[in-house]
């Protein structure tokens, strides 16, 4: 079926979340998943948390993705949007 080969948007740029002072203390690693649509200009859209292993980790997450851009989806050669799921690392400093 080569009428429905999508292309997956590419991070063009990416951001990395800013670590709390109180989490970057406690000295451990954290993981946030976040979901969001990539438009079809690159542009994060709608970033909710999905699962995240420390609540005050959420927001920074949130901030850091909405800064992210893409090169978009492709779908027959044409931009489109489309849902993505990553994990965001917090690791120790």
């Amino acid at each position: 079926m080569a009428d429905d080969k999508t292309e997956p948007p590419v991070p063009v740029r990416t951001v990395a979340p800013d670590i709390p002072n109180s989490f970057a203390r406690s000295g451990s690693a954290g993981l946030v998943t976040v979901n969001f649509v990539v438009d079809e200009k690159g542009n994060v859209v709608d970033p909710t948390v999905v699962k995240s292993s420390h609540p005050e980790l959420e927001e920074p997450a949130l901030t850091a993705v909405k800064k992210w851009r893409f090169k978009p989806a492709k779908r027959d050669g044409a931009a489109v949007s489309v849902h993505v799921t990553i994990p965001i690392k917090f690791d120790k400093q």
